[in-house]
């Protein structure tokens, strides 16, 4: 997975808004928490 993939950058952002749960990241991306994290330390 390339850091410039749209669902990183939009996880990365919506985890910057501070907002929003994990658990709705992962909703809203149709991805897994393991995914979420992987997507954040890349």
């Amino acid at each position: 997975m390339k850091p410039s993939n749209s669902k990183v950058q939009m996880a990365k952002q919506m985890h910057l808004n501070k907002t929003l749960s994990i658990d709705s990241i992962c909703e809203s991306l149709s991805i897994s928490r393991a995914t979420f994290y992987r997507y954040l330390s890349l």
